[in-house]
């Protein structure tokens, strides 16, 4: 429930909001009420294990290496590798809904806006963190609430 607030003051404070004013948040097809529900709670679960398990583990598994070559110290360059994944992580979640790579995969997808962009990085990072400290059933489980708020009409509109 907080996810979509915090996200709106992380913009606020960056200087980021006014370029979210009047943009309504693409969340999944038309259908009916429980039928999207179950695409929009389902598909955030499969985002959570793409993203978060996978990428994020797997930028974490190739940075590691690298960092203590630069920091010399294996704690910093723990830490420096996990917040690498984080960000890169954010960076190919906020990009793998664009249209422009969804299209390999058929219709669907959404044109870059460069409000919706940042929003979609920073609830990354979130995310990011949420499955690195909580796990991934909290990742999950926000996310799938996030995206069944917005489809409601819970998106930054209603708040701006």
């Amino acid at each position: 429930m907080l996810l979509g607030p915090v996200l709106l003051g992380l913009l606020s404070f960056a200087g980021g909001l006014d370029a979210l004013r009047g943009v309504h948040m693409p969340t999944a097809p038309d259908g009916p009420g429980l039928a999207r529900a179950a695409v929009l709670a389902g598909g955030a679960a499969w985002e959570e294990l793409v993203f978060r398990l996978g990428l994020q583990g797997l930028f974490v598994l190739l940075l590691l290496p690298v960092f203590p070559w630069w920091f010399g110290l294996s704690g910093a360059a723990r830490w420096v590798a996990e917040g690498g994944a984080v960000l890169a992580s954010a960076l190919v979640f906020a990009a793998a809904h664009l249209a422009v790579f969804t299209s390999v995969f058929g219709p669907g997808g959404e044109s870059f806006h460069a409000g919706v962009f940042p929003w979609r990085v920073l609830a990354g990072i979130l995310l990011a963190l949420l499955f690195r400290f909580r796990g991934p059933g909290v990742a999950a489980w926000t996310h799938a609430f996030f995206n069944l708020a917005l489809a409601i009409g819970a998106g930054p509109e209603v708040f701006l």
